[in-house]
């Protein structure tokens, strides 16, 4: 069985990116079975691949800010963004949480994925921009994956330590050796 959330954890170079990249490109093809789906469901698959290294940190909102301005299926559509993750259409590859800019005085990445492995605004007192609530709470109900290094996750935790236990039942951990 899938979990909704999978962390994706190796050492540099060793092929989280490649791996997912490739998990991708058979959602796409649709021609058998993957994961947990079969190849039928496929075609409702809509996978959206963000590579974190790209992204805005200095601004709040910075992955839902790039799926709406660089993807042309979502481009500035945000009820389309939430139908399709409320009925669990969306499979959202977060790629590379150790190789995002943390130039700014604050990771907005990280509070961003609070929200997202967090189930949303309504699970963690976190003040944040009420204006996509309703986008945050149906991605809890998406499948989404993120790959980092294991050192950098472990001290970059985007779900706070004493919530982990309440969602592990919802989190799946890879570890990528080689």
């Amino acid at each position: 069985q899938i979990k909704p959330f999978v962390l994706i954890l190796g050492n540099a170079g060793i092929g989280k990116t490649t791996f997912t990249r490739n998990i991708i490109l058979k959602i796409i093809s649709k021609k058998y079975k993957i994961l947990n789906y079969e190849a039928k469901e496929l075609k409702k698959v809509i996978p959206i691949y963000v590579p974190l290294k790209i992204i805005d940190n200095s601004t709040r909102n910075p992955v839902l800010k790039y799926i709406l301005n660089n993807n042309s299926y979502y481009k500035n559509n945000e009820e389309k963004l939430e139908r399709d993750l409320r009925n669990r259409n969306v499979f959202l590859f977060l790629d590379g949480y150790d190789e995002v800019s943390t130039v700014a005085n604050r990771n907005y990445l990280r509070e961003e994925l609070i929200l997202i492995f967090g189930s949303g605004t309504n699970t963690l007192n976190f003040r944040y921009d009420d204006k996509y609530a309703s986008i945050y709470n149906a991605m809890y109900l998406s499948k989404v994956w993120l790959t980092s290094r294991k050192e950098f996750y472990k001290s970059n935790l985007p779900i706070p330590p004493q919530n982990m236990v309440k969602y592990k039942e919802n989190i799946a951990g890879v570890a990528l050796e080689g």
